[in-house]
């Protein structure tokens, strides 16, 4: 079974691994006028970076352009082509892609040098090779209306089940027993097929192929449909009508032939009867039977240099035509060029009643003419006018305005002479004209200002009427009978019976204002884009893209509530909705249609000051005069762009290269994310607008600002998803499209373990420095407390081996003197008082030598201290002394025994020296980890007032003792009575280990 690869119509294939072999960056694409009226032509050639060879082209539903060529598969947005090839990279064979199909389902079949057929799925992704087809022999593929798809190879006809290509058995199916050269589908779906032997078809869901009646054979032929539902076989001349069969409403852009109808039902072709691209606007002629007919279009000469290879319709209604140099794309538009009779430059426009327009130039360097325009031509009013300005007055004329001589009025079609010309006004640029009630107009001249004109007299009016020295550069009447005149300086002026009104002076903040419509609200263009007027203040009109309304010139309104505006960028329609939400603060910003180029517009919007660049005429049709020439618009018919399609190309790490698309996983240590993406929108690419961000690091959405690639650095450990949305001039943001997720895998470094690994190693290093500083702080304290206690020891050594010895020698000589009968009585007694001193003294230094031994490296508990200090104060007196211990004596740390031991000793010593007691009584009880202490003799006790006061007076021991004792933390108490003295010390022996800095 042999099949031709050529099809009238296909339809889009499966997903794919698509492997981005990398983006072809291409100057813009080249909107020229159009070569055939009604379309504009937009080229994209091998010499501004596109592939040539275009042999197939398909359109899947998400909206990318598919191109096969001979060196590869390319897809195109509408601004950039990317290779994209199906193949794994050890394919031996060829590369070239022979045929396409897209299909119902968004995917995409395409078939490599007839050897091999891929099946890109769906997501755009995942591409297989479906098997079961024999090698190096395939002849086509297609499908039928219920999503069957077929391949004919070898003879045979298969049909694909999931990824396996299953054999149409022959007898089951009916075959046909010839070759089957082209097929299409009829109005029910079903699979029309020519063969050498008739013409069959095959019923959605059905497996046997009918043969259609009385249809001759005719083998080697072409079907397709036609716009108009009628089913056709090409002939070796021309075409033949098929009876009894209707042509299928096929997926549009479902695959390429060497025919198409587009958008508007026009047949389009590149063989029988036409040398190269041929157009019929209103289909084929069943009469006629070839495209040698009278309503034919050929591309001009010039074009032929493309070979045209393949046609394809796409769902916006464009004509798209692969050649051998690259591809073109025929753009169907309304928009309409008028022709002056001659290449005219800065249009000056005004509608008339009676639906005719007219139209005036100033092309400075040829002779223009003023020329009315009916519904059935051109009329010329007017040869050799150079018309810089028009203005109608309430009755109906209209005043001329030439670049000299006398000011006319349009009568009919000739011009009458009006008010003629101050001398010094002749050959002055007129930046204004406007009626000023009937029969008078307001007129400013370039460096002469503003002038009141009437048919007898110019009169210059100024300062006193309120007006600046120069001349406004555009004015408008609204329809209260207020004008308002616009400058240079951006300044817009109120003016009524003649002169400024108070306070009537404002600010657009536009710039030079170059354009005015009056009415609710009024509204200036300028320079520096649009702005509208609430009464009181004039507010900037934002659209969704900066700088889209700089240069304005033209401004209009419809009848269907919409604001027109012509400026540099192209004709701007902002529906009138948006505008009232962008007013009364319900919207920050409108969408916009615009008009193009790309459109058939000529150009921008004319930039000089004292030409309109827009108007509307009775039927409500706009006039724009362009940069490059006059068109008119039919509101009615311009249509918002398609939908766009956020599309994420491809992932990529920062370090390691692209990352698969079904879920990716950032290597260890690589903190960076590149994403590539696009907005797919065939038929205004370039309003697209992309938003993105990155969920799991930062929800806000960012504008992409024309920008297709974002890198993301510094990215933590975690999960990652890529959200992007895309709309286009007017419409609202389409819905999320989002990644696979991406996780960023942490470095060791960055690990949970290793933070732990890391704070623990802190902490030990901090042990240790802490453990190292205090064995220092130790080591310099001991060292402090040796010199300490090896003076304590030296002094009481000294104490002992000295003062004492000495002290006890003057007691023994004392007391020898006291004994001594030749010492005289009186002397006696008062050897005897000295006498006692001397001991008190000797008791009392001995006692502070036990203290001071009591503590260090030889020292000695607190009961064996107190009782060498007791049995030396005994052995010195008469008093008794005893000391019990309660519970088990704890070893009390320097800090405690000192101040301790010294509290008890001075109250035994002052017990044994001043009580008068028989008996001193030293009780210590460790329980419960305090150390309570007391001192109790049978002595004559305190005086009162001793006891009040805490001291006796001249005497300082009891202060000193009771301050020692609160320096150490412990409780001091004391009690006497006729019957004895009791003093108790209180400490926690705990607490007061903690204190060892006391010394």
């Amino acid at each position: 079974m042999r099949w031709n690869r050529r099809f009238a119509d296909w339809a889009p294939s499966r997903t794919i691994l698509a492997l981005l072999l990398g983006a072809m960056p291409v100057a813009p694409a080249l909107a020229t006028p159009a070569d055939i009226p009604g379309y504009v032509t937009s080229e994209w050639r091998t010499r501004d970076g596109a592939p040539g060879d275009i042999r197939s082209m398909a359109q899947t539903k998400d909206g990318w352009l598919w191109l096969g060529t001979s060196s590869g598969l390319f897809r195109f947005d509408g601004q950039t082509f990317a290779a994209h090839d199906l193949l794994p990279d050890t394919f031996p064979g060829s590369r070239g892609v022979t045929d396409m199909a897209a299909l119902p389902d968004g995917g995409l079949l395409v078939m490599y040098g007839g050897a091999v057929v891929m099946h890109l799925a769906a997501d755009g992704v995942t591409a297989t090779r479906p098997d079961g087809l024999p090698a190096d022999s395939v002849d086509g593929v297609m499908f039928d209306g219920s999503g069957r798809v077929f391949a004919a190879a070898e003879g045979k006809l298969f049909t694909l089940t999931g990824d396996h290509w299953t054999l149409c058995h022959a007898p089951s199916w009916r075959l046909p027993a010839t070759p089957v050269d082209g097929a299409t589908l009829d109005a029910s779906g079903a699979l029309i097929v020519n063969a050498a032997d008739g013409v069959y078809r095959l019923a959605p869901g059905s497996n046997a192929f009918e043969r259609v009646s009385g249809v001759d054979p005719a083998p080697e032929q072409h079907l397709f449909g036609t716009a108009d539902g009628r089913m056709w076989r090409t002939r070796k001349a021309g075409f033949e009508l098929l009876p009894g069969l209707t042509a299928g409403n096929l997926a549009i852009g479902s695959g390429s032939s060497i025919f198409a109808n587009d958008g508007r039902g026009a047949f389009w072709s590149m063989q029988q009867g036409c040398p190269s691209l041929c157009l019929r606007r209103e289909g084929l002629d069943p009469a006629q039977g070839s495209m040698s007919a009278p309503a034919l279009y050929r591309l001009p000469e010039g074009r032929d240099g493309l070979s045209a290879m393949s046609l394809l319709a796409d769902r916006a209604g464009n004509l798209w035509v692969g050649g051998k140099d690259g591809l073109v794309r025929f753009h169907p538009t309304d928009v309409r060029p008028m022709d002056m009779g001659y290449e005219a430059f800065y249009f000056t426009l005004m509608p008339m009643d009676d639906g005719s327009m007219l139209a005036g130039a100033e092309s400075n360097w040829k002779s223009d003419d003023l020329v009315r325009f009916t519904p059935t031509g051109r009329v010329v009013v007017a040869r050799g006018a150079h018309t810089h300005a028009l203005a109608r007055w309430p009755n109906g004329k209209v005043l001329h305005v030439d670049r000299s001589g006398p000011l006319s009025v349009v009568d009919g079609n000739r011009l009458v002479p009006w008010s003629a010309r101050p001398d010094k006004a002749n050959d002055v640029l007129t930046l204004v004209a406007l009626p000023a009630g009937n029969d008078r107009a307001w007129v400013g001249l370039a460096d002469m200002g503003l002038f009141l004109v009437t048919p007898q007299a110019w009169t210059p009016v100024g300062a006193a009427e309120g007006f600046p020295k120069q001349s406004p550069s555009v004015g408008g009447n609204d329809d209260a009978g207020r004008t308002w005149f616009g400058y240079a300086d951006g300044k817009l002026r109120d003016v009524k019976d003649g002169h400024v009104v108070e306070g009537g002076t404002y600010d657009t903040g536009l710039g030079a204002v170059t354009a005015l419509l009056p009415g609710k609200p009024l509204i200036a263009g300028g320079e520096q884009g649009v702005a509208w007027f609430d009464g009181k203040a004039f507010h900037p009109l934002r659209l969704r893209t900066p700088g889209i309304l700089r240069g304005v010139t033209g401004l209009a309104r419809t009848a269907d509530g919409a604001l027109w505006a012509y400026g540099r960028a192209g004709l701007v329609r902002i529906d009138g909705e948006a505008f009232k939400a962008v007013m009364e603060g319900r919207a920050n910003d409108a969408g916009y249609r615009i008009l193009t180029n790309d459109d058939g517009l000529a150009g921008g919007a004319q930039q000089s000051r004292s030409f309109t660049s827009l108007t509307v005429d009775a039927k409500g049709l706009l006039w724009a005069a362009g940069a490059l020439g006059l068109v008119t618009v039919d509101p009615a018919t311009v249509k918002p762009p398609s939908p766009v399609r956020p599309v994420i190309l491809s992932l990529a790490s920062g370090h390691h290269g692209p990352l698969p698309s079904h879920g990716a996983t950032l290597p260890p240590g690589d903190a960076s994310l590149e994403v590539a993406f696009t907005g797919l929108s065939l038929d205004d690419p370039k309003h697209v607008q992309l938003r993105y961000r990155l969920r799991g690091s930062d929800d806000t959405w960012h504008d992409a600002d024309g920008a297709d690639t974002v890198r993301f650095d510094q990215l933590a450990p975690g999960s990652y998803q890529f959200e992007l949305q895309a709309r286009n001039s007017e419409g609202e943001w389409s819905p999320v499209v989002s990644s696979s997720t991406i996780v960023r895998t942490p470095a060791f470094t960055e690990t949970l373990l290793f933070r732990c690994l890391v704070g623990l190693a802190c902490l030990a290093a901090l042990f240790i420095l802490y453990t190292l500083r205090m064995r220092s702080v130790r080591q310099r304290h001991r060292e402090r407390i040796n010199a300490k206690l090896a003076e304590r020891d030296r002094i009481a050594s000294e104490l002992h081996d000295s003062i004492l010895q000495g002290t006890q020698a003057i007691a023994i000589r004392l007391s020898g003197w006291e004994l001594d009968t030749t010492v005289p009585e009186s002397m006696r007694e008062r050897i005897k008082v000295v006498s006692r001193q001397m001991k008190g003294i000797v008791l009392e230094g001995r006692a502070r030598v036990v203290a001071l031994r009591s503590v260090g490296q030889g020292g000695m508990s607190l009961s064996d201290a107190l009782r060498l200090i007791g049995d030396d104060h005994e052995e010195a007196s008469e008093t008794a002394f005893e000391l019990f211990v309660v519970g088990e004596e704890t070893e009390l740390p320097d800090a405690v025994q000192v101040p301790v031991l010294d509290i008890l000793r001075e109250a035994i010593h002052n017990a044994f020296l001043h009580a008068q007691a028989a008996r001193v009584m030293v009780t210590i009880d460790f329980s419960a980890g305090t150390l309570r202490a007391t001192v109790q003799d049978d002595g004559c006790g305190l005086p009162a007032d001793v006891l009040e006061a805490g001291r006796r007076p001249g005497h300082w021991g009891l202060v000193i003792m009771r301050e020692r004792a609160i320096a150490a933390g412990a409780d001091f108490a004391m009690a006497s009575s006729a019957k004895g003295t009791s003093l108790t010390l209180t400490i926690a022996i705990a607490a007061a280990s903690a204190r060892r800095t006391v010394t």
